[in-house]
C-alpha cells in the first residue's frame, strides 16, 4: 500500500471505478503504443488526467509515477463532467 503507481496503473483504476467512455475528440498520445495493455485505459481516463503537449502532440508519460495531484485533478474532472 506504500509504493506509487503508475500513470497507467491510475488510468485502469479511474477507469474501472468511474466506468469512463471516451469522447470523440480525445487525443490520440505519441508515447502509448497500440497493443499495450494499458491503451485502452490510458485512452479514456488521459481525457481528465494532465498530459503533456507540444507542437500540438500529446505524450501522457504512462510509466510515470502519479503524483497525488494529478489524481486529484482527473477525480474532480470526473466528477464535473457527470454533473
Amino acid at each position: 500500500p506504500n509504493d506509487t503507481i503508475t500513470r497507467e496503473q491510475a488510468s485502469a483504476i479511474l477507469t474501472n471505478f468511474f466506468d469512463l467512455s471516451l469522447k470523440k475528440d480525445a487525443p490520440a498520445y505519441e508515447d502509448v503504443n497500440s497493443g499495450r495493455w494499458s491503451e485502452q485505459y490510458i485512452n479514456l481516463a488521459g481525457q481528465f488526467m494532465p498530459v503533456d503537449e507540444k507542437e500540438g502532440v500529446y505524450y501522457f508519460r504512462p510509466t510515470d509515477s502519479a503524483t497525488r495531484i494529478e489524481i486529484a485533478e482527473a477525480i474532480v474532472k470526473i466528477i464535473k463532467a457527470f454533473e
